[in-house]
């Protein structure tokens, strides 16, 4: 026998530590990638709609600020984004679960 069998456990135990830190690894550069993704998309949709609605035109009232008739798309694409952000968090969390039931 070329290994005794503490040798083969303790082999079979750091590989299988190097294949969960390479997976681990590959999940984080994905996650970053979406992650930058998202952050250009929301530039982009912000870019889009303009000049933000100005705090003088308000007066006083800075609540008042997102009543206004260009802030619409602002709000939504807030909407949008947590939206988003919440349904990942939520998949993140169910993955964690199944992860760990197995």
């Amino acid at each position: 026998m070329k290994y005794s069998q503490e040798a083969a456990i303790s082999e079979i135990t750091a590989r299988g530590a190097r294949i969960r830190k390479q997976r681990q690894k590959s999940r984080t550069k994905i996650l970053s990638g979406a992650t930058l993704a998202l952050a250009a998309l929301l530039m982009t949709a912000l870019a889009s709609l303009g000049p933000a609605p100005s705090v003088e035109s308000f007066g006083d009232a800075y609540g008042a600020l997102l009543l206004g008739e260009k802030s619409g798309g602002y709000v939504l694409v807030a909407v949008a984004a947590f939206a988003l952000a919440a349904a990942i968090t939520i998949l993140v969390i169910r993955h964690r679960e199944k992860k760990r039931d197995k």
